[in-house]
C-alpha cells in the first residue's frame, strides 16, 4: 500500500520550504510502514527513521477521535539539527478493532516570513472562515460538533501559527488533542497552543484532563 500523500493537500504551500515529507500509515499486511521521501531543501546529514519515530503519536486508544484530525507543529532532533515538523496526524477506523492514527507531514521547514505566507495559504485551504476565538499560547477549549465545523478553529490555529513561524522560535502547536498522550505537560504554556474539545477529552484520564484545564489562559475561553 503507498502513502496517501493527499492528506497532505491543505499543506501543499508548505512543501517547498521542507526538507522532507514524512508519511506513517497501514501497510497492506496491517503493519505500521514509515515513508521518509526527500525535498527540494537539502540537509547535510541522513534522516534517520529511528530519528523521525520521535514525530508519532504516542497512546493506544484512540477510538473517542474517530473521524478527527490535528494538524501540528512540532519539533524534533534529526540529522543533527533541530528541525519543524508540519503535517496532520488523522484517525481512522480499523477494519477489526479499535482505531489507529496515521501521520502525513513536512519536516525541516525553518521560520521566516516566507514560511508564515505559506502557512497562511494553508489556513485558507482548510477553510475561508479562521475562527478569531483562538488564543495565542496555552489550552484553547472550544465546543466543535463534527471535524468540518472544527476547520474553522484550525485555520485560526495556522494563522496564529504563521505568525509565530516569522522569526526563529520553539513554538508548537495542536489543532485537536487526540488522546492523553498528545497533553504536552513538559513544555511552557509560553512555547505552545494546543485545542481541546468536550466529545474527545471526556474519555481521557484524570491527570491529562487537570493538566488541560490548568493551562487554559487567563480568563478561560
Amino acid at each position: 500500500m503507498n502513502p496517501k500523500w493527499e492528506k497532505l493537500d491543505d499543506l501543499k504551500p508548505v512543501e517547498a520550504f521542507a526538507t522532507h515529507r514524512i508519511a506513517f500509515f497501514r501497510d497492506e499486511s496491517d503493519s505500521y510502514e514509515i515513508a521518509i521521501d526527500p525535498l527540494g531543501v537539502a540537509l547535510e546529514a541522513t534522516v534517520t527513521t529511528k530519528e523521525v519515530m520521535a514525530i508519532l503519536p504516542r497512546g493506544s486508544s484512540w477510538s473517542q477521535a474517530v473521524g478527527w484530525r490535528s494538524i501540528v507543529g512540532t519539533w524534533i532532533t534529526a540529522a543533527g539539527a533541530e528541525l519543524l515538523f508540519i503535517g496532520v496526524i488523522s484517525i481512522e477506523p480499523h477494519a477489526e478493532r479499535g482505531a489507529f492514527p496515521t501521520v502525513y507531514g513536512y519536516m525541516g521547514c525553518k521560520p521566516s516570513p516566507s514560511l508564515r505566507r505559506a502557512l497562511e495559504s494553508c489556513a485558507s485551504n482548510v477553510s475561508s472562515r479562521p475562527s478569531r476565538a483562538v488564543p495565542d499560547r496555552g489550552v484553547f477549549w472550544c465546543d466543535s460538533r463534527t471535524p468540518e465545523i472544527h476547520r474553522g478553529i484550525e485555520a485560526g490555529v495556522l494563522h496564529l501559527a504563521a505568525s509565530r513561524y516569522t522569526t526563529p522560535n520553539r513554538f508548537q502547536f495542536r489543532t485537536l488533542v487526540l488522546c492523553d498522550d498528545d497533553v504536552p505537560r513538559k513544555i511552557s504554556s509560553r512555547d505552545f497552543l494546543v485545542v481541546t474539545i468536550p466529545i474527545i477529552h471526556d474519555c481521557f484520564g484524570w491527570s491529562a484532563r487537570k493538566w488541560l484545564q490548568a493551562n487554559r489562559p487567563i480568563g478561560g475561553n
